[in-house]
């Protein structure tokens, strides 16, 4: 999704033509992007304290020993959520109409 809306806005083919993106498709991607973003960065938040909480405690747990690799899975995946939902939140912006530069 964030290659084909990087590649439509480089050709300036967002518009209501059947050969171009509907701008409403844009703007849904681009809130999809930082919804995704921000539910990655809770969740690699929430098992990050998971993983601290378990290294700690994994000398005299055995339950820490077990679990560990398992959080730092979720960990990693909810931080890669947040990047590539971050990154299709870039791909979406679209230049304002004075030609300036997109999040000024």
């Amino acid at each position: 999704q964030g290659f084909i809306m990087r590649k439509k806005l480089q050709d300036n083919a967002i518009g209501l033509d059947r050969s171009q993106v509907n701008p409403m498709t844009v703007a849904f991607s681009g809130v999809l992007g930082q919804a995704v973003a921000w539910i990655g960065a809770i969740f690699a938040g929430a098992y990050g304290g998971m993983v601290l909480f378990l290294v700690f405690n994994a000398g005299h747990l055995v339950v820490a020993q077990e679990d560990t690799p398992g959080a730092i899975v979720g960990m990693l995946g909810g931080a890669l959520a947040a990047v590539a939902g971050k990154w299709l939140e870039q791909n979406c912006l679209t230049p304002p109409e004075d030609g300036g530069v997109p999040g000024e």
